[in-house]
């Protein structure tokens, strides 16, 4: 759980596989797609909403995408820009557990060696 100020008032974001329901329900896209997306760097204000107000659910579950990005276009650039960075780094570190992670081992010479 991380705290972000939003809407002139500190809130917690908490991430659970409700809120990722939430997520893929609202984008259409499922979980894989959105950390495809994160890691390539292609994080696009469908993503960035639907992870604050998805983080956001579990304090009030008749909040909706649009009150959060009515709260996001009243911030200041700053914090708007850490709200969005401790927001998709909250999503990405409570999920971590269900990740593939890539195997440890480099090709060197033609052989695999481990790191």
């Amino acid at each position: 759980m991380k705290l972000i100020t939003l809407n002139g008032r500190s809130m917690t974001l908490k991430f659970g596989l409700l809120s990722l329901r939430a997520m893929e329900r609202d984008m259409g896209i499922s979980f894989p797609q959105m950390i495809e997306a994160i890691n390539g760097g292609r994080v696009g204000i469908d993503i960035l909403l639907s992870i604050i107000w998805a983080g956001l659910l579990w304090e009030n579950r008749d909040l909706t995408v649009e009150q959060v990005g009515e709260w996001l276009d009243k911030e200041s650039g700053e914090n708007l820009e850490t709200i969005m960075s401790t927001a998709t780094n909250e999503f990405v570190a409570s999920f971590d557990h269900l990740l593939v992670k890539p195997n440890k081992e480099s090709e060197k010479d033609g052989k695999k060696e481990k790191n």
